[in-house]
C-alpha cells in the first residue's frame, strides 16, 4: 500500500469507526500533521492525532475492512453527478454547488454553523 493510499484509508476507517466529531477532528489533525511531517510515513501523524484509538484505526487501515471502505468511497465518487473534476470535490447533501464550495473553502465552520 502506498503512502497516499494508507493516508486515505486511515481517514476512511476513522470516518466509519469514530463518532463524527472525533472523525472530523482526526481528519483536520492528520491533514496538518501529514503536511508538516518530514518522513514519508503516515503512521506517526495518525498515532499523534488518534491517541488511544490509534490501534483500532490502524488495524482497519491495513486490513480488508479498510480496503472495502476505500472501495465504497471510490464507487460513490465515480457516481457523482456532475462527475468530479478535481479533488477535493465538495458535495453538500449529495449535490455539488460552486457557491457552497467557495463558502466552505473560505470557512467550513461558518458554512456549517450558518
Amino acid at each position: 500500500m502506498c503512502i497516499r493510499d494508507s493516508y486515505d484509508t486511515y481517514q476512511a476507517c476513522a470516518l466509519r469507526k469514530l463518532p463524527k466529531k472525533e472523525a472530523f477532528d482526526f481528519v483536520v489533525c492528520c491533514e496538518e500533521a501529514f503536511a508538516s511531517e518530514s518522513s514519508n510515513g503516515v503512521d506517526s501523524p495518525a498515532a499523534q492525532c488518534l491517541g488511544d484509538r490509534y490501534s483500532e484505526i490502524r488495524e482497519c487501515t491495513y486490513s480488508q475492512e479498510g480496503a472495502n471502505y476505500i472501495h465504497e468511497l471510490a464507487v460513490a465518487t465515480n457516481s457523482l453527478n456532475p462527475p468530479h473534476q478535481y479533488v477535493p470535490w465538495l458535495v453538500v447533501n449529495g449535490e455539488y454547488n460552486k457557491d457552497n464550495e467557495m463558502q466552505i473553502r473560505f470557512s467550513l465552520q461558518n458554512f456549517v454553523c450558518s
